[in-house]
């Protein structure tokens, strides 16, 4: 009797589209579009790995630093969320984005204060970072 076997080598594109990152649409609270994609590495690649780590040890020298290791804010909890999130993001079309006299570019210190600024955008940037089913073909 032959054995049955199971071949999962269509994955690898799973893992090279999270190590890429995809595009996504980021759309206004009322789910229209807004013209802005960012382009965003899965939870399973080498940068989002980093980014979980290098956020666990900038949190921790914060809380750290102001004696709070208590536990953390809903606010605390955004940011966290952000910077991991800005961390993901590969780039964005347009390449710059004007809110106001504010501009931002698809760098980690911008995004960081865009998402601060419109949460809508951070939540979503997030989401797309942490959800492996976004990253498949399908």
């Amino acid at each position: 009797m032959a054995e049955e076997v199971l071949d999962l080598s269509y994955l690898s594109d799973f893992v090279k589209r999270q190590t890429d990152g995809v595009e996504r649409t980021i759309l206004l609270p009322n789910g229209k579009e807004m013209g802005l994609k960012i382009k965003i590495v899965g939870p399973d690649s080498d940068r989002a790995e980093r980014a979980v780590n290098e956020v666990q040890k900038e949190f921790a020298a914060k809380a750290s630093t102001s004696g709070d290791m208590g536990e953390s804010t809903m606010s605390t909890e955004r940011e966290r969320r952000f910077a991991y999130a800005a961390k993901c993001c590969v780039s964005m079309t347009p390449a710059v984005i004007k809110v106001g006299d504010d501009e931002f570019k698809a760098n980690e210190d911008d995004l960081r204060r865009l998402f601060g600024k419109l949460h809508f955008i951070g939540d979503q940037a997030y989401n797309q970072a942490i959800s492996r089913s976004d990253f498949m073909d399908g």
